[in-house]
């Protein structure tokens, strides 16, 4: 196994990675809190030594290249030196690691033999009592991690110095309360039918699965681009009927075209009879019966605005034909005369 478990890894050590279509790679563990990793949820120290999938932020020696690795996909540097870096693809890299591995390095300094020129910053970094370092670097400019998806019956909520706090014991969202009352129920879909919910951001997928009382959907990228919707490989999630307030447009099979492909390589979809207006405005309708449903103080002058404008897009249209709602919002607008009689008919 690549991992030892006496010696584990640390920041700044010196170690080969190995990537997909390249051979154990000279690299370098630089100084980034394990806690700022893009791809998963982790703390600053592996729990064990035996963590494999724990992962470190490595620079590449000669390329340059920055990646966040799983210790899987590391070897101890000494111990692979002969076995490893002798291959013709790492001579560079090689020669690197020899005369300048404090290149690039949050506490380097290439014109000095020791590669230390901020020992004390570079220690109280290493003793975790600050998180400033010396260089600006590559790592700087990686985006935060993505919020995870939870679903509402899982989520918890901490207040600092009250403990953490079971859903039930906190006042409910009434798009939950009111589940009931949604315009889009998932008892009423269909393998293969294309919905639209809303997380921390609008989320577009293909229901793949049907439960008893709910589904899982195959989330999609929305590009507006090429009018398609591109797949998100393992990017799934299980909407319940309690969740299913979240969803602001469904479009059955029908409508769907399926298995095309992007490039000969990218699954995608897309919906030939709408366009992406339609989806602008189903959402800016739910964000207008969620913000009455919550009795949120919001702007509806200016949401009534926005609305208005996406529905004369929606109707200017050459593919709306006769339709006078556009399509997949009839709903919606039904559900939002319910709660203001007043809202104007397209």
């Amino acid at each position: 196994m690549p991992l030892v478990p006496d010696w584990p890894y640390d920041n700044g050590d010196i170690v080969f990675a190995k990537m997909k279509n390249f051979p154990p790679w000279p690299a370098r563990i630089d100084c980034i809190r394990p806690s700022r990793c893009n791809l998963r949820e982790q703390k600053d120290f592996p729990e064990n030594n035996l963590d494999q999938d724990f992962h470190w932020p490595v620079f590449f020696f000669g390329t340059h290249q920055i990646s966040w690795m799983p210790a899987k996909d590391l070897f101890h540097f000494e111990l692979y030196r002969d076995e490893f870096g002798q291959h013709p693809s790492v001579k560079k890299a090689m020669n690197e690691v020899r005369n300048n591995c404090w290149v690039k390095f949050q506490f380097g300094s290439e014109s000095d033999e020791s590669g230390w020129f901020e020992a004390e910053m570079a220690r109280n970094w290493f003793q975790q009592k600050s998180d400033v370092v010396s260089n600006k670097t590559a790592w700087d400019n990686l985006p935060a991690r993505k919020k995870v998806r939870k679903s509402i019956s899982k989520v918890k909520l901490t207040t600092p110095g009250k403990g953490t706090k079971e859903l039930e014991d906190i006042p409910e969202d009434a798009v939950v309360t009111r589940c009931k009352d949604a315009p889009f129920r998932v008892n009423e879909m269909k393998i293969g039918d294309f919905i639209a919910a809303m997380y921390e951001k609008p989320y577009f997928g293909i229901v793949t699965k049907l439960n008893s009382n709910s589904i899982t959907a195959q989330f999609y990228i929305r590009s507006k681009a090429h009018s398609v919707f591109i797949e998100k490989k393992g990017d799934l999630d299980t909407i319940t009927e309690e969740r299913q307030g979240y969803i602001f447009s469904h479009v059955t099979t029908r409508g769907v075209v399926r298995d095309t492909t992007l490039s000969g390589k990218q699954k995608c979809f897309i919906l030939p009879e709408f366009i992406h207006e339609d989806f602008d405005l189903s959402l800016a309708l739910w964000k207008k019966k969620v913000a009455l449903l919550r009795g949120s103080e919001i702007d509806f002058e200016e949401l009534d605005k926005e609305i208005a404008m996406l529905s004369e897009r929606s109707r200017r249209d050459e593919l709306r034909g006769n339709h006078i709602i556009p399509i997949g919002c009839e709903k919606l607008y039904e559900g939002l005369r319910r709660y203001c009689p007043t809202f104007p008919p397209m």
